[in-house]
């Protein structure tokens, strides 16, 4: 049992239930996100050294989409690392440290990304406005279509430390991998 928590009410449970459905949801949609992106990074990799090479003329728009969709991809993966506790400072301060202070550093950490993605999304926001007013150089598409993913994945990020802090305070358990270490 954890040194402190919340008092379980029906409230709280549906709170704590809809919060991790929600969690849930948004690594299924990160998961599809990444699996996309890979899929589309392949075959326009591929197609783009098919023409280069074979064709003797390169296509023009994949090298810029490629470099944006590969930030598109880190963004889309982060939700899903913070979900899993695979990040690594989380792993290397989480267990190595006691037991008892176990709990405390997964609120802390969490509450630290959370800040860190709300500046993240707040100014993300506003790069995206600036971004819809600029077309891309090599396809006919406004930039802001690939940097609306920051705002997106940094409001993914936010919900899903909530619902890590949530299982901390409500359930009183630490996550399965950080559990098994200690």
């Amino acid at each position: 049992m954890l040194p402190f928590y919340f008092d379980e009410g029906i409230a709280v449970r549906s709170f704590e239930k809809r919060l991790d459905r929600l969690a849930l949801w948004i690594v299924k949609v990160c998961e599809l996100l990444t699996v996309a992106i890979g899929a589309w990074l392949t075959v326009a990799l591929i197609a783009n050294v098919f023409c280069r090479f074979v064709l003797n003329s390169s296509l023009t728009w994949v090298d810029e989409s490629s470099a944006l969709l590969l930030v598109c991809l880190m963004l889309a993966v982060a939700p899903i690392g913070f979900h899993e506790y695979i990040h690594i400072s989380v792993d290397v301060l989480i267990n190595n440290s006691p037991a008892s202070l176990k709990p405390i550093f997964i609120i802390l950490i969490n509450l630290s990304t959370m800040t860190l993605f709300g500046v993240t999304g707040y100014f993300g926001f506003f790069m995206v406005l600036d971004d819809f007013k600029t077309q891309m150089a090599s396809i006919p598409i406004m930039q802001g279509w690939f940097t609306c993913f920051l705002p997106i994945a940094s409001c993914f990020v936010i919900l899903i430390c909530t619902n890590n802090i949530a299982k901390v305070l409500l359930r009183r358990e630490l996550p399965i991998k950080i559990r098994d270490l200690s």
